[in-house]
């Protein structure tokens, strides 16, 4: 495909309805108060041409707060901010594509993967599925003659991530100038209500992944051997004195962006040993805890009209109100 230039199905209502009905997440879409409309078959009739949006910063809704594993995100307040919004970002695809394909050999196991961007399928690939393939190459490495392993978290990654510098890259990049347009207005309009950064749709894990090339391009240059799922790094070497080598190597990445570490996810230990593990267990089940069961659960069973009425009466009594 031409990188100058975006096709109609890059963009169509089939893409764009699918993107949203299938990105939120299971957590982030049951805190939304329009999560009954994303399955109202009349959605397809919102969707729009970025080109064909008539859009006022003005009139963007405030923001939904939500949180999920202890920590702060946001979604957007409305149906028509989220359709708006995710339009631009699909439109925006075929060029975020060719930067990833120029940018070298990605070391990213995280949604969506190259094949889902190319069937402009944003978020539609199973969470756990990447998750399983970011420890089975980490396996493999470690099992090479790498044991040795450091994990390390970019701290408050959403909220964190310049929205004006994203922006800048997908307008070199070539993409569609109305989508980046009405992409850089509505951050501006959510940064001036105090939410600055990404929302958690699932255009989240699409976009941050382009603002972390220049990262993964530095620890490349370094000859760091690493893997990379959404804000989550491991990078692996042969001997434990190599931690203080590692551990520059990603300070010094991420800062080129304006990141740091999260010091509470910090960990440099030896593959398969009883503490390798009981520290990737408790980050499952400490997760796990904090999600909960029951509202992804509910989620899940959408899926099937018949259960759809009682899963969303259930899970409109649990939408969370911003600020409370």
């Amino acid at each position: 495909m031409d990188g100058n230039s975006t096709s109609h199905q890059d963009w169509s209502a089939e893409n764009v309805v699918r993107a949203i009905r299938r990105s939120l997440g299971s957590v982030a879409l049951s805190y939304t108060p329009y999560f009954s409309e994303l399955f109202d078959d009349r959605l397809i009739n919102r969707v729009k041409h970025p080109a064909e949006i008539d859009f006022d910063s003005d009139n963007v809704a405030q923001p939904w707060r939500i949180e999920a594993a202890g920590k702060q995100y946001f979604v957007p307040g409305s149906t028509e901010d989220l359709i708006n919004y995710t339009s631009c970002v699909i439109a925006c695809c075929p060029q975020i594509k060719q930067a990833w394909e120029l940018s070298g050999p990605s070391e990213d196991c995280g949604p969506p993967s190259r094949i889902e961007l190319a069937l402009n399928r944003i978020g539609e690939g199973p969470w756990k599925n990447h998750w399983n393939e970011f420890h089975r190459r980490s396996d493999r490495i470690a099992n090479s003659g790498y044991p040795w392993v450091l994990n390390a978290d970019i701290e408050t990654c959403a909220s964190i991530i310049n929205t004006e510098i994203l922006a800048n890259l997908l307008s070199e990049w070539g993409s569609d100038p109305d989508a980046v347009r009405i992409f850089a207005s509505m951050h501006r309009a959510w940064h001036q209500f105090g939410f600055p950064g990404l929302p958690v749709t699932g255009t989240f894990s699409l976009l941050s992944r382009a603002y972390l090339l220049e990262v993964e391009q530095c620890l490349r240059g370094r000859g760091i051997l690493f893997l990379k799922n959404i804000d989550n790094f491991r990078l692996f070497c042969k001997l434990p004195e190599e931690q203080e080598l590692l551990q520059l190597a990603i300070r010094d990445s991420l800062a080129m962006r304006g990141m740091r570490l999260n010091e509470s996810k910090y960990q440099f230990h030896q593959f398969g040993t009883a503490r390798a593990s009981s520290w990737r267990w408790r980050l499952i089940l400490k997760g796990k805890g904090r999600y909960g069961f029951v509202r992804p659960f509910l989620v899940r069973l959408i899926r099937y009209r018949m259960l759809r009425p009682i899963c969303l009466f259930l899970l409109r009594a649990m939408v969370r109100r911003p600020g409370k």
